[in-house]
């Protein structure tokens, strides 16, 4: 905010000072800004939460399924008062919004660990996911209020011009993968990785995309001192304006029977998922971390990126 350092706050005894009257500024009077803003409302809140079963069937399988769900809303109101009494009580507004949006995931693994004679260890993971948001919100806009109370400020009250809008968002991904990790002697280790991805938010020729990995190291490589890694990435993202959305659809009013219609640019129907490829060959000529291998299976997680 700014203001005129020989500019008042106030004019008077609780009337505040003008500065468009006094010095031809086009800058409100801040202080009396906020005290306007004083009754607008912006809240929100979020819930989220997640439940899974887990069983072990045999010695070294574990399957699992698990459920995570959100939930957010959120719900504004701002009032827009006059700043002069001279001013047009039409210019008093008032305008709300309200909003919320759901998702949910289901992933579902199989995870197998077994040894093969005493030095070959493996690691088998196999899975999907699935992923679903949908949000909707409304809004509208009064004008025209006889004074600037904060209670008799509502949407119903106004004899102005309303107006409202909404819109509704929804993108769904499913995933499969899975991943094997090969120990040899806690001295190489060996992973690889092959992924599934399709969105509803690409067109449905171009909506899928197979995003392999792997990665060796070798610990232990010529001297105690000495490690050796290399991997290479195929990483995808789906991150795109949806194919198709409600909002971007409106109804005319032609007839009895609304008409849809795009309003809005979709799409480009031969987008694809996002791919990077990347190759890295790291030395390193320090001591290598302890040789003691966790085996255990990595899950995806939802920003996508690949197992390594």
């Amino acid at each position: 905010m700014r203001q005129h350092p020989a500019i008042p706050v106030f004019s008077a005894p609780s009337v505040y000072a003008d500065p468009v009257a006094m010095l031809g500024s086009d800058i409100d009077n801040p202080v009396q800004t906020l005290y306007n803003m004083r009754d607008n409302q912006n809240s929100s809140w979020r819930i989220f939460g997640n439940g899974y079963i887990e069983v072990i069937p045999i010695t070294g399988l574990t399957l699992k399924s698990n459920v995570g769900v959100e939930h957010v809303q959120f719900l504004n109101k701002n009032l827009t008062r006059n700043v002069r009494a001279t001013d047009d009580p039409a210019n008093r507004a008032v305008s709300s919004g309200y909003g919320q949006g759901d998702t949910w995931t289901w992933t579902n693994t199989a995870n197998y660990l077994f040894d093969v004679a005493a030095q070959h260890h493996f690691t088998v993971l196999a899975g999907s996911e699935a992923i679903k948001y949908v949000f909707e919100d409304l809004a509208a806009t009064r004008k025209d209020y006889a004074f600037e109370d904060a209670d008799y400020m509502q949407i119903g009250s106004g004899s102005g011009t309303m107006t409202n809008g909404g819109g509704k968002q929804e993108w769904a991904l499913f995933s499969l993968f899975g991943k094997l990790d090969y120990n040899f002697a806690d001295r190489y280790l060996f992973s690889a990785t092959l992924r599934r991805d399709q969105t509803s938010r690409l067109h449905k020729d171009h909506n899928s995309g197979i995003f392999p990995a792997f990665r060796c190291t070798a610990t232990n490589w010529f001297a105690s001192t000495t490690r050796l890694a290399s991997s290479e990435v195929t990483s995808g993202s789906s991150k795109a304006s949806p194919w198709v959305s409600t909002t971007a659809m409106s109804a005319t009013a032609s007839s009895r029977m609304p008409t849809r219609c795009p309003t809005t640019p979709l799409s480009h129907p031969d987008s694809q998922l996002q791919e990077l490829d990347s190759l890295h060959v790291l030395p390193f000529l320090h001591s290598p971390p302890s040789t003691t291998t966790t085996r255990r299976a990595c899950l995806p997680t939802s920003s996508r990126t690949a197992l390594t």
